[in-house]
């Protein structure tokens, strides 16, 4: 294999990197064959390894690299995601482990995405019943105050239910990149 095929491979391999590590990935290497010469090419490639051990190297060390920052905006989250997705492939287990991940993934924001609109409906409900406790003060003051306090309870319930909705969301987000963090980890063994 020539430096040309060797580099031909792994531009095929990182090509789905975020375009400025993917640049930085095959500067280096192209650097590397230029520093070590045409006369050391064989050395450098066997040094190396395949291109597809070197791409599974620059990516697990991107996403290390990434996932220690923390991250503010969602590009970068999403940027991170994608090169997490891009080491499983890598990994011998990774199509399995992706399918699996999604799945556990796509339950988990259902699931969340329906108490957070039984929440929404909840605290209208109580906005609903509030308002009718305050017409019922006019012929009955009990049934009034009792459904204010029901209106008032069950709204506050409601919002409960939505805060606790949208943290278990960010807790769901964090733990798939924890469990991507793993899955490199574990295929790095291997």
């Amino acid at each position: 294999m020539t430096r040309n095929d060797y580099l031909k491979q792994l531009d095929k391999h990182l090509k789905k990197l975020p375009q400025q590590d993917y640049q930085e990935a095959m500067d280096y290497f192209t650097e590397y064959f230029d520093e070590a010469g045409p006369e050391n090419e064989a050395q450098v490639i066997q040094e190396l390894g395949s291109p597809k051990e070197a791409a599974k190297e620059i990516i697990n060390n991107i996403l290390d690299e990434k996932s220690e920052r923390d991250f503010g905006n969602s590009k970068s989250r999403l940027a991170l995601i994608w090169i997490a997705i891009l080491a499983c492939l890598f990994n011998p287990f990774g199509w399995a482990l992706i399918a699996i991940i999604f799945s556990l993934l796509l339950v988990g924001f259902a699931v969340i995405f329906t108490f957070f609109i039984l929440g929404i409906a909840g605290a209208i409900s109580g906005v609903a019943i509030f308002i009718d406790g305050l017409t019922y003060l006019g012929s009955t003051w009990s049934g009034g105050l009792l459904g204010i306090g029901m209106g008032m309870v069950f709204a506050g319930l409601a919002c409960l239910l939505v805060l606790a909705t949208t943290e278990a969301s960010r807790w769901i987000g964090r733990g798939s990149v924890g469990i991507a963090r793993w899955a490199i980890r574990k295929g790095k063994r291997s």
